[in-house]
């Protein structure tokens, strides 16, 4: 982040002033509106945790935030610092180094003339260089230099930025092992004899190497049931090449929708209770799981959720299909999921009902509505040395062309403004990597904010450094320096808009 975009909401600079005898009294102003931001940001976190069911739920600690917000300061600071080095290997004057944004809670001048600062807001910083947004005599101000060295010095940032998301990968498959898509559970069928099993971890799939989930969508989107593929898959310790017979149509809305696909492949799904009526026996969140044929208690030894012989219900047709068997009177039994246990329920079917439709025995259990999940997990893989350092700069590509894939369905309408994150829904996200996964997923989504960074300030949008990568090329081109008041108007609105648009993906996460 540059000078002008610091001044939208900082204090002006201090250059030297003599002490000041409110200095005492701005700085305990300052402690206390850093303690009110740092609340703010703890208690929003802690509500989007609360109110939200994404990657686990509920934040469990602030610690975990905490060291959420520590991981994004650490990423921030490493794109400034590629700012700071490529400026002084080039000789740019440098005025301060500033971890944040908003009042100073601490500031020290170096010899060199140069502040070193942390400020109040921990969503951001900055490495501010002499002369960048106003005319200088000095041979050390950022304008008066070469445009290719302006250049380089404002790709450090994000190339920074992109190394560490390497170095962090690169840990994170030698250490765990390469993380792939697992299928945790598929619908038995003896009309495909081709087909995927369960826990089979997803290496290739129709010939493309599979990082993300949209490596899989992108394999086999467009192809018909009963098209074959082939697949190269991780099973009980050993590399196996299998052909998959497609039991659908694989179909995708967008990058994010995988439940054509996963029903191509033949994944299950657990139908979640969406919403309940009031009296009913169920709860919003629970999973209606199988039929209940048997008088027998939660088999605590099953610890892979198959539970026992028992018919599992997948879908709420199978579920009309199932409870349409009794008549009146009768009593139908069923078992469901929730809180990481079993529950039996039994169901009398009333003296004159009706049940022609699958909604009429929803309402009978009074379920208003349900959702699917599908039955995905993941596994990680351990490979060779080579294998290892070639899928570390794979993954990292295929995280970036993602970036500009949910950027290009943002523009076309194909996703909502809910599909991105702010500052909020980023430590949110990252506290609960912690706690489900520790070290592992704080890795993996730490290379991820990585790369996002780096290809998200290298895009030409205002008050962003490939917006100012755009400004240089044409003063390169036209030889002479645009309007500096003009560009810097133009990088004033653009700050504001990123920060309203953050606040508005937040919300929306938040209460959407």
């Amino acid at each position: 982040m540059n000078e002008e975009n610091k001044d939208f909401i900082n204090e002006k600079t201090e250059r030297g002033d003599a002490p000041s005898p409110k200095k005492g009294k701005n700085k305990n102003l300052t402690f206390i509106l850093t303690m009110c931001v740092l609340g703010v940001i703890l208690i929003g976190c802690a509500i989007y945790g609360a109110v939200s069911d994404n990657l686990g739920g509920v934040m469990k600690t602030v610690g975990s935030v905490a060291l959420a917000i520590l991981v994004l300061l650490v990423m921030i600071t490493v794109h400034e610092l590629g700012h700071y080095v490529a400026g002084k290997i080039f000789g740019f004057g440098i005025t301060e180094f500033a971890l944040g944004f908003g009042p100073a809670i601490y500031k020290r001048k170096r010899k060199n003339g140069e502040y070193f600062s942390i400020r109040a807001l921990p969503i951001g910083g900055f490495c501010a260089f002499e002369g960048e947004d106003e005319d200088s005599a000095s041979p050390t101000a950022f304008n008066n230099r070469k445009p290719w060295q302006r250049i380089i010095v404002l790709v450090a940032g994000a190339t920074m930025n992109f190394l560490l998301a390497l170095v962090i990968i690169a840990m994170l498959f030698g250490i765990y092992g390469q993380s792939l898509l697992t299928t945790f559970e598929v619908v038995p069928t003896t009309k495909y004899s081709q087909s995927l099993e369960d826990s089979d971890a997803i290496v290739k799939l129709n010939g493309k190497s599979v990082y993300l989930q949209t490596d899989i969508i992108s394999a086999i989107e467009g192809l018909k049931e009963g098209d074959e593929v082939t697949a190269t898959v991780y099973r009980n310790g050993e590399f196996k090449d299998i052909t998959v017979t497609l039991r659908a149509d694989a179909v995708s809305e967008n990058s994010t929708d995988m439940s054509g696909i996963s029903r191509a492949l033949g994944i299950a799904q657990l139908m979640y209770i969406n919403e309940v009526s009031e009296g009913s026996p169920f709860v919003a969140g629970e999973a209606i799981f199988r039929e209940r044929t048997s008088e027998y208690d939660n088999d605590v030894d099953d610890e892979n959720g198959k539970y026992l012989n028992e018919n599992r219900i997948f879908n709420s047709t199978e579920l009309f299909a199932y409870l349409s068997t009794f008549s009146e009177g009768e009593t139908a039994m069923l078992w469901t999921y929730r809180n990481n246990d079993y529950h039996k329920f039994e169901i009398v079917i009333p003296q004159g009902f009706s049940g022609a439709t699958e909604e009429s025995y929803l309402s009978l259990l009074g379920v208003k509505s349900v959702a699917y999940q599908d039955r995905w997990t993941t596994s990680t893989v351990r490979l060779g040395f080579l294998q290892t350092i070639a899928g570390t700069f794979a993954y990292a590509f295929k995280i970036s062309g993602t970036i500009f894939t949910v950027l290009g369905e943002l523009l076309s309408c194909e996703l909502g403004l809910n599909a991105m994150g702010g500052t909020v829904t980023t430590v949110v996200m990252t506290s609960q990597a912690i706690q489900v996964g520790g070290l592992s997923f704080l890795l993996e989504i730490a290379a991820y904010i990585g790369v996002n960074l780096a290809v998200f300030n290298l895009l030409p949008i205002p008050a962003l450094d490939g917006s100012r990568v755009v400004f240089t090329f044409i003063e390169w081109i036209i030889r002479r320096p645009v309007n500096k008041k003009v560009e810097g108007i133009i990088h004033t609105v653009g700050l504001v808009l990123l920060f309203g648009f953050a606040f508005l993906v937040d919300f929306l996460h938040l209460f959407g």
